[in-house]
């Protein structure tokens, strides 16, 4: 039988969305017995707080790099480095602020304990974030971008398999790691998807690429605020797979030497796919279909 719920967090709809990786109840056993044995459990203050200096320093670490490469820019085309800097660091505030806010899902799914380090893994889910938020303070200097939006693109869409499969290998899966990495990718799908539109190397309707999941989320938070069910979304290959070749694609897109013709083609091709499984998705937890691509 089909689970539906009308009032979990928008947060869930964010994990379920990504590959279904959310966290199972925790009971009240399993509560009591974290206590009995000393185990740290996810809001765990003393864990959270050094994670929370960790964020802080890799931030300023971000924002001083950005600064450095902004006098670089400012020396070699004056008038470029300032407005770059200023969206790249509020963009990199902003993503470090959120993930302050959300130190307290640094645990596995299953809430056995909560690590008291940041971890690698998310450490590099944080520099794709960095790495974003540099292709949106292009925004700010469209004249002067050249290859600068494929080298960044292609790097975060480069190290995307990376931070999770650091978090395999050192058994450090968790919802933190989960929300930033679908996060980081959403985000930089949607910049990409602008920048390109900006530069003219993809087409206007392009951003919808980007845009499809936020509109996935909010509609699902609208049917939950109006009391209509939700139902889970399950696991399918297809959607990381649609989602990866389109991350790559249009860094792909993004290369100057592609005719435009090419790259306008090409866009429109790939994304109806990418959107129809945006669509399959929403008649599956609107209850309209059992099941969501394989």
């Amino acid at each position: 039988m089909r689970t539906f719920t009308t009032a979990a967090p928008l947060a869930d709809v964010v994990e379920e969305r990504s590959e279904n990786r959310a966290a199972a109840p925790r009971t009240d056993e399993t509560t009591r017995a974290r206590a009995s044995d000393g185990t740290k459990g996810p809001t765990d203050g003393a864990a959270s707080s050094r994670t929370t200096r960790q964020l802080t320093a890799l931030g300023v670490g971000f924002l001083a790099c950005i600064g450095v490469a902004a006098a670089v820019a400012e020396r070699r085309a004056p008038g470029t480095g300032l407005p770059w800097a200023v969206l790249s660091g509020t963009g990199v505030a902003a993503a470090v602020g959120l993930a302050r806010r959300n130190v307290g899902r640094n645990h596995p799914p299953d809430g056995s304990r909560t690590f008291d380090t940041l971890g690698v893994a998310n450490a590099v889910t944080l520099f794709r974030g960095a790495l974003v938020a540099s292709l949106a303070g292009l925004l700010a200097v469209p004249s002067a971008t050249g290859w600068l939006p494929t080298l960044l693109y292609g790097a975060v869409a480069a190290l995307d398999p990376l931070d999770g499969a650091i978090a395999r290998a050192r058994d450090r899966r968790t919802l933190l790691g989960a929300w930033l990495d679908i996060n980081v990718d959403a985000a930089g799908l949607l910049v990409a998807a602008v920048v390109g539109v900006g530069a003219g190397a993809l087409p206007p309707w392009y951003p919808l690429v980007g845009g499809a999941r936020y509109l996935f989320v909010f509609g699902a938070w609208t049917r939950r605020r109006r009391g209509l069910p939700v139902f889970d979304l399950p696991h399918s290959a297809s959607r990381r797979v649609l989602a990866g070749g389109q991350m790559a694609t249009t860094a792909v897109l993004l290369v100057p030497a592609v005719p435009q013709w090419v790259a306008w083609t090409a866009a429109t091709a790939t994304m109806l796919p990418f959107l129809a499984n945006f669509l399959v998705d929403w008649y599956v937890v609107t209850g309209r279909r059992e099941r969501p691509l394989p």
